[in-house]
């Protein structure tokens, strides 16, 4: 009897122990979870700017000295102020802006080399364009917001580029599985502060026909340039067709010059972009920026 008491006390204390580490193990669980969900949390916050990340602003001010397409200095309309004339009382003051929907840092609808039932305007039964359809030609509503913000890869175009190719694409890109859904171009007009002289500029560097349909083939969503137009001026008119029949969105007119910052691994950056709301339009300025996160906050939030 008193043996089996002892096997009774023996398997009761194995079964204490067996609980307690099922109860430690239960606590290391909770404990590991809510420090998963605070650190997601820290993420979350720092992605959307509480601090821990830089934004950089991309665009150029609007103003009547920008450069335009084939227009001579100073074509564009100054921004007139109709403010307090008059009105002794008011204390606010409104203007009236007029300017072309290219002008400055700005975004292409669609519609802009694609109208109504255009042979380039895809069918949106297309699982790539699922998100458009071939209404109107696409106009600034149909842009998709989800396109023009997110990560960017940013690519450092030499002087000595004379247009951008397929063949320079794919050297700069090598493998079709790493390229990236949104590409900015870095050329000599930022270095130059090109979309700062009001005098156009004919040899302009931008994609060619071939660099186009590289665009498209690949699967990039976006493309941004540092100069009025994402295509060269020979192939203007069959390279925005091909690319906005595509779906491929353009931010044109950006500021890329980005002094100090590390872009040999394409900068590792998120873009930020919104287009006005403008029914029926073809294009609007917009304010375009860089969101990069800090060192500090980037390598707590690698898990």
């Amino acid at each position: 009897a008193i043996l089996l008491k002892e096997s009774e006390m023996a398997s009761l204390m194995n079964t204490a122990c067996i609980l307690s580490n099922s109860y430690l193990l239960i606590i290391l669980l909770l404990t590991m979870t809510m420090n998963m969900v605070v650190s997601s949390s820290f993420c979350e916050n720092s992605h959307r700017g509480s601090g821990h990340d830089r934004i950089l602003d991309i665009s150029v001010p609007l103003s009547s000295d920008l450069p335009t397409w084939h227009r001579p200095p100073g074509s564009l309309m100054p921004i007139s102020v109709l403010a307090t004339a008059g009105v002794h009382s008011s204390a606010s003051s409104t203007s009236f802006m007029h300017f072309h929907s290219h002008t400055g840092t700005h975004v292409d609808a669609f519609k802009h080399f694609v109208p109504d039932n255009s042979q380039f305007c895809v069918s949106s039964s297309s699982s790539a364009l699922s998100h458009r359809s071939c209404r109107d030609g696409d106009d600034l509503l149909a842009l998709p917001l989800h396109i023009l913000n997110g990560p960017v890869h940013i690519v450092n175009v030499p002087d000595d580029v004379k247009s951008i190719s397929a063949k320079w694409l794919d050297r700069a890109f090598p493998s079709r599985e790493m390229t990236p859904r949104r590409i900015l171009f870095r050329t000599r007009h930022s270095r130059d502060r090109s979309m700062y002289n009001p005098v156009f500029q004919e040899d302009f560097i931008a994609l060619d026909i071939t660099g186009a349909k590289w665009v498209v083939e690949r699967g990039v969503r976006l493309v941004g340039v540092d100069y009025l137009s994402a295509l060269t001026l020979e192939d203007g008119v069959s390279g925005h067709q091909v690319l906005l029949g595509h779906g491929v969105v353009l931010v044109e007119g950006l500021d890329l010059l980005l002094e100090g910052e590390d872009l040999s691994d394409g900068g590792s950056a998120s873009l930020i972009c919104l287009p006005l709301a403008v029914t029926g339009g073809d294009g609007t300025p917009v304010r375009a920026a860089l969101s990069f996160a800090s060192p500090e906050s980037d390598a707590s939030c690698k898990v």
